[in-house]
């Protein structure tokens, strides 16, 4: 039987949305309420919060690996490189 294990302690207030990123083979997932997005990656055992600002309700993987943001102040994000974002507007 597997067992749970800890794997990053951010004292998250709600942590959810898990979501493997096929690519990138690494698992994301947020703290909503404090709008922090965490990154794992099983192969280094490293992670990260990689991303901190308006609370991200949910987000999924594009095809060419960016992640794209729902955020709470209702200007679409895009995680460009585990730290930096842009308004999806602005890459049009």
């Amino acid at each position: 039987m597997i067992q749970p294990e800890l794997i990053a302690d951010y004292q998250c207030h709600i942590g959810e949305n898990p979501l493997w990123h096929p690519l990138e083979q690494c698992l994301y997932w947020t703290d909503i309420t404090r709008g922090r997005l965490f990154r794992y990656d099983p192969a280094t055992g490293k992670h990260e919060q990689c991303y901190s600002s308006p609370p991200v309700g949910g987000f999924t993987v594009q095809a060419e690996g960016t992640l794209l943001l729902a955020r709470a102040d209702l200007v679409p994000g895009q995680l460009l490189d585990h730290r930096s974002v842009a308004a999806v507007s602005s890459l049009l």
